[in-house]
């Protein structure tokens, strides 16, 4: 193997652990400007590497490896759909950019929550996705022996049920930190906990969901408590529209009765 083509793959390498500029990869790999252009065109050719704009990042572009597609899940459009158009199409966004070229993006306040909710999964698929590019999973070798296991290391079903509980746990305390910093009230934190944990995995999500659509115009203090919301369900409530006054005449010209 050549010299420029043991680089090209250290270069790789690289890349599929972060995103770098090209001066960090010259820096690493100890070549000139020149031959680290060379590495970076030769990738970019392969379709292993792309140069991707860092927002609002003044050194201009990252290169990181390329993807062709991503999966969406229908649990994403949930999490979206009661936004606003804007910030549906801000999170749409977000995803994409996200997805396939791992650049984090600037939202607004209940996209970025919304955004908190979705990225877990992403993240998750990107990790499985460099473990396939560094060669996944060894293939089988039907000529080895495969000792049995010693029975202290058995499969314990116990041991497993308890990741699984602790897993299940862990994910129902990040969405209960996302509701909790979305929702306006904050009140009685403890008893709106308890509440949270007993809703299923969809109806949590939206709670969460739903916040923006129905109390983005309305004070804190009008509000319901966060228990009361949870325990009701009031996600499925009507939004209400308000003019300042709380109250919209039925004519202009209306005057009030008067009494002598």
């Amino acid at each position: 193997m050549s010299k420029r083509a043991k680089k090209t793959m250290e270069a790789y390498n690289l890349l599929c652990e972060k995103p770098y500029r090209a001066t960090q990869l010259e820096s690493l790999l100890g070549v000139s400007q020149r031959s680290t252009y060379r590495i970076l065109q030769d990738l970019k050719a392969l379709g292993l590497a792309v140069p991707t704009p860092i927002c609002g990042h003044r050194w201009g572009y990252f290169f990181t490896y390329m993807r062709d597609s991503f999966i969406f899940y229908r649990s994403f459009q949930r999490s979206i759909q009661h936004l606003e158009a804007s910030e549906q199409l801000e999170v749409y966004h977000a995803i994409i950019a996200y997805a396939l070229d791992q650049v984090e993006p600037e939202l607004t306040r209940y996209s970025q929550a919304v955004w908190e909710a979705i990225k877990p999964q992403i993240a998750a698929n990107q990790r499985k996705y460099e473990a396939g590019l560094r060669g996944g999973k060894p293939k089988a070798n039907h000529d080895l022996t495969i000792p049995e296991p010693s029975p202290n290391l058995m499969y314990n079903d116990n041991v497993n049920d308890n990741e699984k509980e602790n897993e299940k746990d862990n994910e129902n305390a990040q969405r209960f930190d996302l509701f909790w910093t979305t929702y306006p009230r904050k009140t009685d934190k403890a008893r709106a906990k308890r509440s949270f944990l007993r809703l299923t995995k969809t109806e949590q999500e939206l709670a969460v969901s739903n916040i923006q659509r129905l109390y983005s115009e309305t004070p804190a203090q009008f509000v319901p408590h966060p228990s009361t919301y949870l325990n009701g369900k009031r996600w499925e409530d009507q939004a209400i529209q308000r003019n300042p006054n709380f109250v919209t005449p039925t004519d202009e010209t209306d005057t009030l009765p008067t009494f002598r």
